[in-house]
C-alpha cells in the first residue's frame, strides 16, 4: 500500500511499523497535494529528542507565527488554529515517533499525546470559541512506531481508532 485516501478516510490516526512504507506514503501524498489545498508536514522523531528541539521542529514545519512561545499551552494554540495555514485538510507524518522527547520524562510525552488527541478531536468536531467559529476539518496524523508507541496511541481516551498499515 503506498496511499491512504484521507479525503474519504474516517479514521483520524495511521500507524505502520515500517519505515520504508511510512516514506512511500508521505512522498506519495506529498506528490499527490500539491495545488490541492491541503497541506502535509514530516515531524522528525530525531530531530524533537528535546523539547527545546521538539518546539522547535513544530514551530519550523507548521510555520508557527511570531507569537509562539516554547511552552505546551502556545503549541496547544497553535495547533488548533493554523489558520496561517489556509487549508482545508492537515496531514502530520511523525517519522521516528519513538524518538520524540526521548530526552525528556516520560510526563512531556505524555502532555504532548494528549494534546495530540485532543486537537485532532478539536479539528474533527469543529470549534465554536466566541467569534470564531470553525467547521470541522480533517486532521490526519500518520506515525511511524513501534509497540511501545501502538500502546501509548490505544491509552489515549481522545483517540478512538487506529488505522494500522
Amino acid at each position: 500500500m503506498n496511499t491512504i485516501d484521507f479525503e474519504n478516510m474516517e479514521v483520524l490516526f495511521h500507524m505502520t511499523y515500517e519505515k520504508k512504507l511510512f516514506k512511500n506514503l508521505y512522498e506519495h501524498t506529498i506528490e499527490s497535494y500539491k495545488n490541492s489545498g491541503n497541506f502535509t508536514a514530516l515531524i522528525e522523531g530525531e530531530k524533537c529528542k528535546s523539547l527545546r528541539r521538539f518546539y522547535k521542529e513544530f514551530a519550523k514545519k507548521l510555520e508557527f507565527p511570531s507569537y509562539f512561545n516554547n511552552y505546551w499551552d502556545s503549541l496547544d494554540e497553535c495547533l488548533n488554529d493554523l489558520e496561517w495555514l489556509n487549508s482545508k485538510q492537515y496531514v502530520l507524518f511523525f517519522q521516528d515517533f519513538h524518538l520524540l522527547l526521548s530526552e525528556n520524562d516520560k510526563i512531556q510525552k505524555r502532555i504532548f499525546m494528549n494534546l495530540l488527541g485532543s486537537s485532532v478531536k478539536e479539528w474533527r468536531e469543529g470549534r465554536n470559541y466566541d467569534s470564531f467559529p470553525t467547521l470541522p476539518s480533517p486532521f490526519h496524523i500518520v506515525i511511524h512506531g513501534d509497540d511501545a508507541v501502538l500502546n501509548e496511541l490505544k491509552s489515549n481516551k481522545e483517540i478512538n481508532e487506529i488505522h494500522l498499515f
